[in-house]
């Protein structure tokens, strides 16, 4: 088998191959989509059939002769209120308020001090990788050595800004 006929089969094998790659590869995908959107609108079936309730017009309301029911103690709807989960917002004071917001102040201004501390450290680690990489370095085994000691201790430095901007940034 010459050359050329070996160099023809190659480029006819790898154009077959593409095309039964790209074959495989549409109809999967096709499939894929296909079942994605059927299981939307299945989802939203059953929404429309949970939603179709029969609407029943209530009977008109006659008027009550006779006394008039008594009303619940203003304690006894406290209770049902703060039972119910329901929150008094009138009693936020401003005290709380400021106090929240002095919070957020200390938390942001944290986050921002851990920010510039970290780009102090990262712009330190650069520096000292490149300063390893100099050909009068790496000839310098004990100079070397302190650099690599020097960087160790920026990574660990660096590892736990990170944990602390992490827990700030959660806040």
């Amino acid at each position: 088998m010459s050359k050329a006929t070996g160099f023809v089969m190659f480029v006819l094998g790898a154009a077959v191959g593409s095309v039964v790659t790209w074959q495989y590869t549409r109809k999967k995908y096709e499939q894929i989509a296909q079942e994605e959107i059927d299981s939307v609108k299945e989802i939203f079936s059953r929404r429309e059939s949970a939603t179709d309730v029969e609407i029943i017009s209530p009977e008109p309301q006659t008027a009550k002769i006779g006394k008039p029911e008594e009303k619940p103690d203003i304690t006894e709807y406290a209770a049902r209120l703060e039972r119910d989960g329901y929150t008094n917002y009138s009693n936020v004071g401003a005290e709380q308020k400021k106090e929240e917001q002095a919070r957020l102040r200390r938390r942001e201004a944290a986050l921002k001090r851990t920010e510039e501390e970290i780009a102090r450290k990262e712009a330190r680690q650069n520096a000292l990788n490149e300063e390893m990489n100099l050909d009068t370095v790496a000839t310098n085994a004990g100079r070397l050595s302190e650099l690599h000691r020097e960087l160790t201790e920026l990574s660990e430095e660096l590892q736990r800004l990170y944990e602390e901007w992490e827990e700030l940034a959660e806040e």
